[in-house]
């Protein structure tokens, strides 16, 4: 994603801390993400002149990442934010996977941990500092 193109070399096993997105969908251009939407989705999307890819979040569980900003150029109009992962004592450490839960609930994450939650396929992620 953060390429701005999706290669043979970008493709890894979701066991694999490196593949940070899996594929939930995939279309022609205007095809729509698993919660409906083309614009302001909840999902990464990426797009060319034919074909759109929604991407979730594979985060694992113990694992630091650092957000990478993303921008966009001519040779590389889909150039986005994308996630890295990091060793929890680098200083480009953003947050922690406290909890990883193949399930959509609001009751899952410990106190003092943010949450973030995805309905279709259903995906909670519980994350804290860096440490």
């Amino acid at each position: 994603m953060g390429s701005g193109a999706i290669g043979a070399k970008d493709i890894t096993g979701c066991t694999d801390p490196r593949g940070v997105f899996e594929v939930v969908s995939t279309g022609q251009q205007d095809a729509k993400c698993p919660d409906g939407k083309r614009e302001d989705t909840d999902f990464a999307r990426w797009t060319n002149d034919a074909y759109a890819v929604c991407f979730l979040p594979n985060l694992q569980t113990g694992q630091c990442y650092a957000a990478i900003q993303g921008t966009p150029t001519p040779d590389h109009p889909n150039r986005g934010n994308t996630l890295s992962p990091v060793d929890c004592t680098d200083t480009p450490a953003d947050f922690k996977v406290v909890k990883r839960v193949n399930a959509a609930d609001f009751d899952l994450c410990p106190p003092g941990t943010k949450q973030r939650i995805w309905t279709m396929p259903p995906r909670t992620y519980c994350t804290g500092p860096p440490s």
